[in-house]
């Protein structure tokens, strides 16, 4: 797994289904199968993109909704 932070990148052995278990209920979601995203540094999302500052990442069709969805939660502080 590779995690990028505002200061650096930095790798660990594990999975992302270990990464999402351990990040649950912290505002973290799912963007593309491989990636996962905390909410709170989102600062624009449209159809298919999703913004942290200048880093634009992609939504998947499949995730989508529940993107969106999470997203909506997190803004609204129910996450």
């Amino acid at each position: 797994l590779v995690y990028h932070t505002k200061g650096e990148s930095f790798r660990i052995r594990g999975t992302l289904a270990d990464a999402e278990d351990v990040l649950k209920g912290e505002g973290f979601s799912k963007s593309i199968s491989g990636c996962l995203v905390n909410l709170k540094y989102v600062t624009r999302a449209s159809k298919d993109t999703v913004w942290l500052e200048d880093v634009q990442l992609p939504i998947s069709r499949q995730r989508r909704k529940e993107f969106k969805e999470e997203l909506m939660k997190y803004m609204g502080g129910m996450y």
